[in-house]
C-alpha cells in the first residue's frame, strides 16, 4: 500500500509499505493492504512502517490526523522525527477532550439564542 507522511517541514516519507503501526489519539494500530476506510486523530508515539523489502522504518510523531483507504494511508502531523521526541512536543498535542467541550459549549450557545 503506498504510504505518504507529510509534516509542516514537508513530505518526511512516501513509498510503498506492507503494514504500517501507527500511534492513533486512543492506542496504537494496525494497519494492512485492504483495510477498511477510516479517518482518525494521531496522537503522540511510534509510527512503525515495514517496507516492501521487508525493511522496518521508524518515525515518532506527535499529533495529527490520518486517512485510510484501502490501498493507500496518508499521515498529516504536527511534528515528525526519526529520534524519539522530547516532553515539550508532545505536550503540544491538542487535547481532543478539551476541544470536544468547547465545540459542544458552541453548538448549545448558538442552540440557545
Amino acid at each position: 500500500m503506498n504510504v505518504s507522511l507529510v509534516s509542516p517541514e514537508g513530505v518526511r516519507f512516501e513509498g510503498e509499505a506492507e503494514s504500517i503501526s501507527l500511534p492513533a489519539w486512543d492506542g496504537q494500530l494496525g494497519v494492512l493492504r485492504g483495510h477498511a476506510p477510516m479517518i482518525g486523530l494521531l496522537g503522540s508515539g511510534e509510527l512503525r512502517l515495514s517496507l516492501e523489502d521487508g525493511s522496518p522504518k521508524v518515525f515518532f510523531l506527535a499529533g495529527g490526523v490520518f486517512m485510510i483507504t484501502g490501498s493507500a494511508t496518508t499521515l498529516l502531523t504536527d511534528n515528525c522525527s526519526q529520534e524519539p521526541l522530547d516532553q515539550e512536543s508532545q505536550d503540544s498535542i491538542a487535547d481532543v477532550d478539551e476541544i470536544w467541550e468547547q465545540m459542544e459549549d458552541v453548538v448549545v450557545d448558538k442552540q440557545s439564542t
